[in-house]
């Protein structure tokens, strides 16, 4: 979803096509950044365009970059702060979604219930972006309701899991 050139035009219209697509819906993570690996053509090009900010992380064994465009880095710090709350709780019911089920459409009904999450996700970064393309600073927006829908979601799931 984020890459280090990318303006906050190009990360409305990556949300548009999400959308469009029902992509939005998908149980996958779609709002992760671009990872910079060791040994990969982007590497050389973002370090030709000076972007590259530091040294290989060795815990995520990826190069740290420079952003392009202040305000998408700034919705992207927002969004990751706002999508950690929850993150311990989601990489459960991930694990439950590909885990050993006797019930292949209860893994499928899971599925669409963390898809639905995933949609919420897309509905609070569609928010930052919109309020960033009118002028407001991303840290400004209030995602309480966003929070709490996303968290009754999560819940909703992993009680339906705990029950299985």
């Amino acid at each position: 979803m984020f890459d280090p050139e990318m303006s906050v035009h190009e990360l409305s219209e990556n949300i548009e096509f999400l959308k469009m697509t029902g992509l939005n819906q998908h149980d996958a993570r779609m709002t992760k950044k671009l990872r910079i690996e060791a040994g990969t053509p982007i590497l050389e090009e973002y370090r030709n365009k000076n972007m590259i900010a530091g040294k290989l992380d060795i815990n995520e064994l990826i190069y740290p970059y420079t952003w392009k465009y202040n305000d998408v880095e700034s919705i992207y710090e927002v969004f990751s702060e706002w999508e950690k709350e929850l993150i311990n709780e989601i990489y459960k019911i991930q694990a439950a979604t590909r885990g050993e089920i006797a019930d292949e459409s209860i893994r499928n009904e899971w599925r669409s219930d963390l898809g639905k999450i995933r949609s919420i996700e897309i509905e609070v970064l569609e928010k930052l972006t919109l309020s960033s393309l009118q002028g407001i600073d991303p840290q400004s927006i209030d995602l309480g309701y966003l929070t709490e829908k996303k968290q009754n979601q999560v819940q909703n799931l992993l009680n339906k899991i705990k029950e299985t």
